[in-house]
């Protein structure tokens, strides 16, 4: 696998962490110290599906498009639960389930990654 396959695909998750903290940051008291030491597990619980499809070599471009797409309706939520809707005490909650619906969307995406070399007659584990 070429160097700038994997460039892009970390580029990707880059991006997305930093809209992620930007989000926390406007949405949470980082005043406080113990707000940066309990952001950190929803952090990575929110990275987490994006990473799944950024990392790994079978298949790279198709799980890179699918690491946008996760990416992008993240964002979406974060983004609509931070400026969009009337801000709500229950707001922050959004970083526990979103990741839940992005991790079923990226199983789906990975199945269908699966499915479709299985289809054509390719051996999945083939790079």
């Amino acid at each position: 696998m070429s160097r700038s396959k994997t460039d892009w695909r970390i580029a990707i998750l880059a991006v997305y962490a930093l809209v992620v903290v930007f989000v926390m940051v406007s949405m949470g008291r980082p005043s406080e110290a113990s707000w940066f030491l309990m952001s950190i597990p929803f952090l990575l619980w929110a990275l987490a599906p994006v990473a799944l499809l950024c990392f790994g070599k079978r298949r790279a471009n198709a799980k890179g498009i699918g690491a946008i797409i996760v990416a992008m309706l993240g964002v979406a939520a974060y983004y609509h639960t931070a400026f969009i809707a009337a801000p709500d005490a229950q707001g922050g909650l959004v970083f526990v389930f979103a990741p839940v619906y992005q991790f079923m969307l990226a199983f789906v995406w990975l199945l269908a990654i699966w499915a479709i070399d299985r289809f054509r007659g390719k051996d999945p584990t083939d790079v």
